[in-house]
């Protein structure tokens, strides 16, 4: 039995504050919607009074995937818009997603999967495109399981 990869990950050798928004704007630029973010760093220390390293989760989709998922199950939305979760750890950035390999040993909504495939496949884009830009950023790191 073969075991992909759960999450794809890529590290950046940038700090968070510079990395975020060159993330937002690679992502804008490839043709996909950031439809909310989520600060996990800033609710850990409102809510728990901790200090947590930069932490940001991006709702990354493209309206007409997500039309197209949803048109023959809506169960397909508690998996679009996907989380990108941005995370710093000095001096590098880790920007990771759950993989499509990952979701396919799980029985999705009909409709989803073609897509996932697709959003999957436009976020390696516009990672693989910033890493030929410059060739400290970003860079396929290991990939979580």
């Amino acid at each position: 039995m073969i075991h992909e990869a759960a999450v794809t990950v890529y590290t950046v050798a940038d700090p968070f504050e510079r990395a975020l928004p060159a993330v937002r704007e690679a992502l804008a630029a490839g043709g996909l919607t950031i439809s909310g973010e989520i600060d996990i760093s800033e609710r850990i220390r409102r809510q728990l009074g901790l200090d947590f390293g930069p932490c940001r989760i991006l709702l990354v989709d493209s309206p007409y995937l997500l039309v197209e998922a949803l048109a023959l199950d809506r169960s397909a939305a508690a998996l679009l818009p996907l989380h990108v979760v941005i995370s710093g750890r000095e001096p590098v950035t880790h920007v990771h997603w759950i993989s499509l390999a990952g979701m396919r040993q799980a029985r999705l909504p009909a409709g989803a999967e073609a897509p996932l495939a697709k959003l999957h496949a436009e976020l390696l884009r516009v990672f693989d495109g910033m890493a030929r830009k410059d060739h400290d950023w970003p860079v396929p790191a290991s990939h979580a399981s």
